[in-house]
């Protein structure tokens, strides 16, 4: 993603200022959260997600697919907030989220709902996701 964004002027803003604004070559505008790796991870996650709870009950399904959600949109709020604090607290909560992930992962896999492929690799996402959170959060310190 990283080359296909450009520094472009927009005419938004107050008038007789330049805003810089982050664009696709699409011309698609990039919000802050999209541009933050774990974000695009978490949001990768998601397909994932639906896979493994498609054939569970709807108490474990309905909660697997809060926390996976939770984690994108926390750190779309959180990378949206401008105090340091705030955006420290919804990266902390989304870290929590992905933790909830892989306990979850851990119960499908105690209750024979997913393989033992399935949760290592569902395992491997979920521990990347707290390490880019927890070094996100430790910068805003």
């Amino acid at each position: 993603m990283g080359s296909e964004i450009g520094r472009h002027h927009s005419p938004v803003g107050c008038a007789g200022t330049d805003v810089h604004v982050d664009v696709h070559v699409h011309g698609v505008a990039v919000l802050d959260a999209e541009k933050l790796d774990c974000y695009r991870l978490a949001v990768r996650f998601q397909p994932v997600v639906a896979e493994l709870v498609a054939k569970v009950g709807y108490n474990l399904r309905d909660q697997f697919e809060r926390a996976a959600l939770s984690v994108v949109l926390n750190i779309a709020e959180g990378s949206g907030r401008r105090s340091l604090g705030e955006r420290r607290r919804f990266y902390q909560i989304a870290r929590g989220s992905a933790a909830e992930c892989g306990a979850l992962l851990d119960v499908l896999l105690a209750r024979g709902l997913a393989s033992g492929a399935q949760v290592r690799d569902g395992k491997n996402t979920v521990v990347r996701l707290v390490q880019m959170l927890s070094k996100l959060e430790a910068r805003l310190r």
